[in-house]
């Protein structure tokens, strides 16, 4: 059916229907109800293009994302996705991973300036992050999932990833570790440096020495997990506990400990952040993961939501949201013991 024969049918203009579906807010609630509940009863879904020449809208929304983000897109995308899906918006992915900050600049500079979207949600944002100045020239609505510092008016979403973080060191310090590690992002993510708030805020409460020697900064993937594991475990003192951000960096310390013969849970300690990926949750690994715990699924659908309000028009300055997340105790921490650290492994 064609948007003009299904606006006939209502009695009403094509450009009202449009809107309506397109979520305009100057189109009366009633009126907006009323064209939900035939489009429902007819099964009529507008095709994109109509609706872009009667609204001038095109209907899509951009999700940018950079190798950061690459193994969690989809669960992101997905709650988007969901999102979306109840208001007849499409998804544009862009997965902006070249390894070169000039061509992904560029890359988004190009889905910005090709009206392919009407707003985008850009994940994981860097300090001076150029493709968030890009989308700002362009007047672009766009939503941070996390935030950026130096943006104070954009519109953003995260988790705290500071209180997680303490939270999960304070529980380690309770369980009388006092070397403790920590697997990190990037540091040029925003997120890098408020997870390491929240380390050096619950090491200086206890009166715990900061020893850059036991960090590591680097995509939290099984690779850097392993790696930066066996570097600690080959210290003269090693490491009794290692916290770190994602179930997938866990997964490599696990390797790690293993490989030198030492046992998660007994010999070492691990907490990590679970994002509740459905193929990789805390409960399925072994021993089960304590860990910080927040859906990456759920905080797409807010970010679907919220990248909406921002097209009806709300100001990008009232769309800040932060998340809490839970702390779930597994068995991959155990109470201090003075030999932990002094335990010779085969690395």
């Amino acid at each position: 059916m064609r948007l003009r024969d299904f606006a006939d049918k209502l009695g009403l203009s094509p450009t009202t229907v449009s809107r309506a579906l397109a979520g305009y807010p100057e189109v009366r609630a009633k009126t907006r109800l009323r064209i939900l509940r035939e489009a429902a009863r007819y099964g009529y879904r507008p095709n994109s293009a109509a609706v872009g020449l009667a609204t001038g809208r095109a209907g899509a929304i951009g999700v940018i994302f950079d190798r950061a983000m690459q193994s969690h897109s989809v669960e992101f995308i997905a709650g988007v996705g969901e999102a979306l899906v109840e208001c007849g918006s499409e998804l544009s992915v862009a997965p902006l991973a070249s390894g070169s900050e000039e061509r992904d600049v560029e890359a988004c500079d190009r889905l910005v300036k090709s009206g392919r979207i009407d707003a985008a949600i850009l994940c994981a944002p860097v300090t001076g992050d150029h493709r968030l100045m890009s989308m700002q020239e362009q007047g672009l609505p766009c939503l941070l999932f996390g935030r950026a510092s130096g943006y104070p008016l954009h519109a953003w979403l995260d988790i705290d990833t500071t209180a997680l973080t303490r939270r999960a060191v304070d529980y380690l310090i309770s369980l009388a570790h006092r070397r403790i590690a920590m697997i990190n992002a990037p540091s040029d993510q925003y997120l890098s440096g408020r997870r390491e708030a929240g380390y050096r805020q619950a090491l200086h409460a206890a009166a715990i020495s900061y020893d850059p020697e036991i960090i590591a900064n680097g995509d939290l993937t099984e690779t850097n997990g392993f790696l930066f594991t066996r570097a600690f475990l080959n210290l003269p003192t090693r490491p009794t506990a290692i916290v770190t951000g994602t179930t997938e960096s866990a997964l490599g310390i696990y390797r790690a400990a293993r490989s030198c013969s030492l046992i998660v849970g007994r010999d070492l300690s691990v907490v990590a952040h679970d994002d509740r990926l459905a193929a990789m949750r805390a409960e399925h690994m072994d021993p089960v993961l304590t860990s910080t715990r927040a859906s990456l699924r759920c905080a797409g659908r807010r970010a679907g939501e919220l990248v909406l309000k921002l097209i009806a028009g709300q100001p990008a300055d009232t769309v800040h949201e932060e998340w809490r997340a839970e702390f779930f105790v597994g068995k991959s921490s155990c109470q201090y013991h003075d030999q932990a650290d002094k335990k010779e492994g085969n690395c």
